[in-house]
């Protein structure tokens, strides 16, 4: 118990003088002519004084300045056991192994349990996840961070990781395709401050060694799965943190085989530059077709100088797509593009001289003049109305043209062709704990407690004395009643 007013306890003083004014008081007294008839009556002699009984009033008066007097001290109890809360942070490089034998994590909490234990003998120590602080945060938070590195912004933190370093530690960090889509580079990164040697299987069987100085990478080459293949690479070595040992992947995107239909010269040209197997039949990534009315087919079509009144529906969009009739000569500079990035193809050249079919109502516009839409994007279809084989066009002659097929080919055939990475772990997750944190202050770890709300004492202790005086009052007049 502590007070915040200990000289409140001068008022005791008030208990001494208070039984002194209370027994000077002069004893009620009755005169009558002789006492002889009364001691008669008894038949006996008169009594002796007999001591002064138990005086109630004296009592409750007593105990009301007491209990005042300690009001005004303001006493307090201590609200309980205090209570630190442990903060873990559950990301993948605490799952390494230290040179101890257990993980990082488990290292690490032992560690920081020992430390309260000390700090706060008795306290309960809880245990929650590490989250991330709100932007806008104000000061740090209650409880100790425990982790393998200093967190940003973690400044005012307590802060306690392993006891010992993590054993030296390899990972994939990337996997890329090269060489036009028919190799893979794997990248594995070296994390420690030795030089280390391993090897990177692939799920096909392929094994490939590599040797990697120092905090540094090495790159390894596999072939490449084909399209909408998935693939799985496993790196085979002593380290630390199995987590980072295993990258999958899957082959998305491209356009490998492009189907023509009724493409001129200059579109044929486009495709082969980009290095497009064109084909007339069979499974195809694309179709590009020239001239003709707008079709609502799901597959990924590219369609060049769409006719005049014809309508389709895009039944994956559920909108309807009509060309409608529009001057025919188009200058390259007179044409912008108001797509967002995401879906932007490349605009002719200024100096271009274009043809068109039409102007295009309905879709997502990807190009426009003054007079309206010439490029759209409706579901898996983009549809231009330019004609690039026109004899008046010089638009498929120039640099732009090939790009602009490519682009388009990425719009309508989930984007180019790479490897998505399905399963793997992010670099950073792989620099494991390299050095022991210093131990924190005990005095920050007792900041870092939460202490239950205390237990004060001065309004009950000033709602009894209140109650005290009001029972000396009423035993007082009482007795004056009935004398």
């Amino acid at each position: 118990m502590t007070f915040t007013f200990p000289a409140g306890f001068a008022l005791l003083a008030a208990v001494p003088l208070l039984v002194w004014l209370h027994r000077r008081r002069a004893p009620h007294v009755v005169r009558v002519a002789s006492l002889a008839p009364y001691r008669a009556a008894a038949g006996e002699p008169a009594p002796q004084r007999s001591a002064r009984g138990t005086d109630a009033t004296l009592v409750l008066l007593v105990a009301s300045v007491v209990c005042l007097a300690c009001a005004a001290t303001e006493p307090t109890i201590a609200g309980g056991t205090p209570v630190v809360t442990l903060r873990i942070d559950r990301s993948p490089s605490m799952s390494a192994l230290t040179v101890a034998g257990p993980t990082v994590r488990a290292s690490a909490v032992g560690r920081a349990r020992r430390l309260v234990s000390h700090a706060l003998p008795g306290a309960e120590i809880r245990e929650t996840d590490l989250v991330p602080p709100a932007a806008g945060a104000g000061g740090p938070e209650l409880g100790v961070i425990v982790t393998d590195r200093i967190p940003t912004g973690a400044s005012g933190e307590v802060i306690v990781g392993p006891e010992h370093v993590a054993r030296p530690n390899l990972g994939i960090v990337g996997a890329l395709l090269v060489a036009g889509g028919s190799q893979v580079v794997v990248t594995v990164r070296n994390h420690s401050a030795e030089s280390a040697t391993a090897s990177v299987q692939a799920s096909s069987g392929e094994l490939v060694q590599a040797a990697i100085t120092a905090r540094s990478s090495a790159e390894v080459t596999f072939a490449a799965p084909a399209r909408g293949g998935h693939v799985e690479y496993r790196l085979r070595g002593p380290d630390s943190l199995d987590l980072d040992d295993v990258l999958l992947a899957e082959r998305r995107g491209g356009a490998a085989r492009v189907r023509a239909r009724n493409a001129g010269v200059h579109v044929l040209s486009a495709l082969r530059a980009l290095g497009a197997d064109v084909a007339d039949a069979g499974e195809t990534d694309a179709t590009i077709e020239c001239g003709g009315p707008v079709k609502g087919r799901e597959e990924p079509t590219i369609q060049f100088a769409a006719t005049v009144d014809s309508t389709g529906a895009a039944p994956s969009v559920g909108q309807l797509l009509r060309v409608v009739a529009g001057t025919r000569s188009v200058a390259g500079s007179s044409v912008t593009s108001r797509a967002p990035s995401f879906m932007s193809i490349p605009l002719p050249a200024p100096a271009a001289r274009l043809v068109a079919t039409g102007r295009l109502v309905g879709g997502d516009v990807l190009w426009e003049d003054a007079e309206g839409a010439l490029a759209v994007r409706v579901g898996r279809r983009v549809v231009i109305a330019l004609d690039p084989d026109a004899p008046d066009s010089d638009w498929a002659r120039e640099g732009s043209f090939p790009a602009m097929i490519a682009a388009a080919l990425d719009l309508v055939t989930d984007g180019p062709d790479r490897l998505r990475v399905t399963v793997g772990v992010p670099p950073v997750e792989g620099d494991v704990a390299s050095e022991v944190l210093p131990d924190p202050d005990p005095d920050a770890i007792r900041r870092a407690a939460a202490t239950p709300d205390p237990v004060r004492l001065g309004g009950w202790l000033a709602l009894v004395g209140a109650c005290a005086a009001a029972g000396a009052a009423l035993v007082a007049g009482r007795r004056r009643l009935r004398s």
